[in-house]
């Protein structure tokens, strides 16, 4: 057996790839020959294709046909309507070329609101139904906040058919509530999303080991929740997790690791799915429920990590904000001119 490997070719053979981000050349691309599997997005990227001047035909249809459901929507603002128009858009565009699902994210401003993720959740489904009458809803995810009111609006969202991912997840706690809630995915921010935003900022705490403690949990307990993993900061860091459910991958690491070939037993000894102290350890764990004792899991999570993980999830339900707020600026600015 050679010794050397490509490094996208082992990682594909033992977690699904999936691609951050909803370009459809680049769905159209994949890697290597082979389609990326699911495709995810969130307020970020959605700006990012939306300023992009190659989108300005599908910015003047989104505010086409924003302005011909507002009415319909009396309860929403027109800008963040023109947001989840605009996400389900781009994601409709993909679908033909991934082998999965679409992930598209409900309004961060609505992580403490558990009723309107609810009416999100149904809104996106009827949105995807209007641009394609027959979209196949089971290839339809939606990302919710793993807050506590998130997590409610997951379980609600769950019981009446709609898909649900619980994201910017940092703590077991959440990945057990999460599973609990019958989310079909969770995905735990290995680094801080600051660190995304801000490159110069020092994430001295990841929460590398959180994929396979959560991963163990869920199997042992019989949960079908799926460990998504993403905000990897290194290739080392995407290789040691090789093993995890899935990883969703930002497109200039998809073609590093595809140009990288590594030796197959360095890869074997730092794999953290293949640690015997790190399975032992999280073998024998014991965790509580959380499905109805709110009270529990906020205390456990305001206490987990030293309080490193609920700030690590308010700092980027923030960040996220923050974009929802500049992708509506935008359509505000753009309906106002046009």
């Amino acid at each position: 057996m050679e010794s050397f490997v490509n490094a996208l070719e082992y990682l594909r053979s033992k977690t699904q790839v999936d691609l951050d981000n909803l370009d459809i050349e680049v769905a159209k691309r994949g890697a290597m020959g082979f389609p990326f599997v699911d495709a995810t997005s969130n307020q970020i990227l959605v700006l990012l294709q939306v300023q992009n001047p190659a989108n300005a035909d599908l910015v003047q249809r989104t505010l086409s046909i924003t302005n011909e459901l507002h009415p319909h929507y009396p309860s929403l603002r027109f800008e963040e309507l023109a947001v989840e128009v605009a996400a389900i858009h781009l994601a409709i565009r993909v679908l033909p070329y991934i082998s999965g699902k679409v992930h598209v994210m409900a309004n961060p401003c609505y992580s403490f609101n558990t009723s309107r993720i609810i009416e999100a959740g149904k809104r996106y489904h009827s949105l995807f139904r209007y641009f394609d009458a027959k979209c196949d809803l089971k290839r339809v995810v939606m990302k919710v906040p793993a807050t506590w009111e998130g997590l409610q609006a997951c379980r609600t969202l769950t019981t009446e058919g709609i898909q649900t991912l619980g994201t910017t997840v940092f703590s077991i706690e959440q990945c057990i509530l999460a599973g609990e809630a019958g989310c079909l995915s969770v995905s735990p921010f290995i680094h801080d999303l600051k660190k995304l935003v801000c490159p110069n900022h020092k994430d001295d705490d990841p929460v590398i080991e959180l994929c396979v403690q959560a991963q163990m949990y869920y199997k042992s307990h019989n949960i079908p929740t799926r460990i998504k993993a993403c905000s990897s900061g290194s290739l080392d860091e995407i290789l040691q997790l090789a093993g995890v459910d899935a990883h969703t991958l930002e497109l200039v690491e998809i073609d590093a690791l595809a140009r990288e070939r590594r030796d197959r037993n360095i890869l074997h000894s730092i794999n953290l799915f293949e640690a015997p102290n790190i399975i032992s350890s999280y073998g024998t764990a014991h965790y509580p429920s959380y499905a109805n004792n709110e009270a529990g899991f906020r205390v456990d999570l305001a206490a987990s990590r030293g309080g490193m993980s609920q700030l690590k999830l308010y700092r980027a339900i923030d960040i996220f904000c923050d974009y929802q707020k500049k992708a509506e600026a935008f359509f505000c600015s753009i309906n106002e001119s046009s």
